[in-house]
């Protein structure tokens, strides 16, 4: 449970922060409160940090589309490296299978009941049925 609050933090911490301007983020690193690059100025940075052209396109996709930056001193490859977002998906859809696959068996098991109950219930009937008739007769 706590590595899904810890992931889905940052999504609703992003969520609730979405109205701030991002002229208006300010660097925590930066002690003179320097305000963080825009888009623009990162593509450019990158451009003039003379990756191979692979690499250079493989971090403008990042940066485009908001995935974090793969850390230079992990040692992970960049596809193996999961957003918080992607973990959060993950560990909701696992949840969700369980408690669906639960139900089932539950569904299952009750269904099961259900039809024995019924089935003898109504043998019970023709059994009194049976005794009616002889004795009419």
């Amino acid at each position: 449970m706590w590595p899904s609050l810890f992931f889905g933090l940052p999504g609703f911490v992003s969520a609730q922060e979405a109205d701030v301007d991002a002229g208006d983020i300010v660097n925590a690193d930066s002690a003179e409160g320097q305000k963080m690059p825009s888009t623009e100025e990162l593509l450019q940075m990158v451009d003039s940090m003379g990756l191979a052209e692979d690499e250079k396109q493989n971090l403008i996709d990042r940066i485009l589309k908001g995935l974090p930056l793969p850390a230079a001193d992990a040692g992970v490859e960049p596809e193996k490296v999961f957003a918080a977002a992607d973990y959060f998906t993950y560990q909701t859809i696992l949840f969700l299978s369980m408690v669906s696959l639960i139900t089932l068996i539950f569904v299952f098991f009750g269904y099961k009941l259900y039809t024995s109950l019924s089935e003898r219930e109504r043998k019970r009937e023709e059994k009194r049925k049976l005794k009616q008739m002889k004795k009419k007769k």
